[in-house]
């Protein structure tokens, strides 16, 4: 069988990156021509791929919560910032 070692260092470079894009400018998915070779890597290979993209989706899950978090927070801001307003007599 041959080894296409250029499958898993661009899997890892991707697994790795810390940018959570998964398209490129084109629309099409990266790295998605290595992913017909995964049948090339060993178990050692695809368990530390496995692990690294675990690793991006926790980041990704991370990111997501916080954006949430950042809007509930502006909400919570301007509801305040009214509830003050309507209380000292600027809303009518």
């Amino acid at each position: 069988m041959e080894r296409d070692e250029d499958t898993f260092y661009m899997l890892k470079e991707m697994a790795e990156d810390p940018h959570l894009s998964s398209r490129n400018y084109n629309d099409e998915l990266i790295g998605l021509d290595y992913y017909a070779n995964l049948s090339v890597l060993s178990n050692e290979e695809v368990s530390l791929l496995v692990s690294l993209w675990h690793e991006k989706y926790i980041t990704c899950q991370k990111e997501k919560l916080a954006s949430q978090w950042m809007v509930v927070q502006i909400f919570i801001l301007v509801a305040v910032a009214s509830y003050i307003a309507w209380l000292s007599g600027g809303i009518a």
